[in-house]
């Protein structure tokens, strides 16, 4: 099976990562981040601390 990209979902209301740093080097096809839930009323994003 071939992909010609991946796609790494992450949650906006989650403050941890979902994929260890450098996760995407790996593959040598497109990676794309995808941020989900940001349409949620009343968020509070919180920078990550590790970041």
């Amino acid at each position: 099976m071939d992909a010609d990209a991946i796609f790494v979902v992450q949650d906006s209301t989650s403050s941890k990562p979902t994929t260890p740093p450098g996760f995407a080097e790996m593959f040598n096809i497109p990676v794309y981040g995808i941020i989900s839930k940001v349409d949620l009323r009343n968020l509070t994003y919180k920078k990550p601390q590790n970041i």
